[in-house]
């Protein structure tokens, strides 16, 4: 099988090698000359007494830092969003949302002022232990929006993201399915809010994926796994192009996609 177990005695050595270097390195590197750590930030937020959790820091379109993470963690209600805006030379607290998420937030990546974030939602007794939506919230510097709903997906599966034009908004997730229990690539869009349209499932058993936005209503997808690594354009409802960019199977894991200032991906 190409999944191996975790072994913790492996990962108990590996740790304590790499402590015993450290406790062994006889010197310290300081900072270049005429640079320094600025004042350490306390992620303070009102009114909770529970734990933080989930962070997530990227930045804006304007190049901005900004940062969103999870708050009353194992308390109740669980996993509210607090958002924090960097403004000149420290971050600025938003409001606490209402918006319950179970996993961690992935930015959307947008090519407008559209901003959001996708994550999968805490499940109830309607979805059961082993399921849970996919969600994508519009974010900003006044909190965290009401979830629109993309999909019903399962727990036990790997990646998924968000992506925005100025009219429309994709998500994308890396799904388990039943029986074969191999990963596909599940796309959906959206021109209106509330209704989201799937697309055709991509690739034969792949772990991981990302989207972006190229235009107004295409995309760029980008997954790894039994396939190597893959790309794919969706252009409206239909998939333009696809290619390969390292036939290497489960080589590459984790690919990232970032809109370039001067233009393309």
């Amino acid at each position: 099988m190409r999944r191996t177990a975790w072994n913790p005695a492996k990962c108990w050595s590996v740790g304590l090698a790499l402590g015993m270097c450290a406790c062994m390195t006889p010197r310290a590197s300081a900072m270049p000359s005429g640079r320094a750590w600025i004042p350490f930030t306390v992620m303070d937020v009102a009114g909770s007494t529970d734990y933080l959790g989930m962070p997530r820091l990227d930045y804006d379109e304007g190049g901005a830092p900004r940062f969103v993470m999870a708050v009353r963690w194992e308390g109740s209600p669980r996993h509210l969003w607090s958002n924090f805006e960097w403004a000149d030379s420290g971050w600025v607290r938003t409001i606490i949302s209402d918006v319950r998420a179970g996993y961690w937030p992935e930015f959307a990546i947008t090519s407008s002022a559209n901003r959001a974030i996708a994550f999968l939602s805490y499940y109830d007794v309607a979805t059961g232990p082993f399921a849970t939506w996919l969600a994508i919230s519009g974010e900003g510097r006044s909190g965290v929006a009401s979830p629109d709903s993309v999909s019903l997906t399962t727990t036990q599966s790997t990646e998924y993201g968000a992506a925005a034009s100025a009219t429309r908004r994709w998500a994308i997730r890396s799904e388990q399915r039943a029986p074969e229990y191999e990963f596909h690539v599940r796309v959906f869009y959206s021109d209106t809010l509330r209704s989201w349209h799937e697309v055709p499932r991509l690739g034969l058993d792949e772990d991981h994926c990302t989207i972006a936005p190229l235009g107004d209503t295409t995309a760029m997808v980008v997954y790894a796994g039994l396939s190597g690594l893959q790309y794919a354009i969706l252009d409206g409802t239909q998939w333009r192009e696809t290619g390969n960019l390292d036939p290497r199977p489960f080589n590459a894991s984790h690919p990232r996609l970032r809109l370039r200032r001067s233009g393309g991906l």
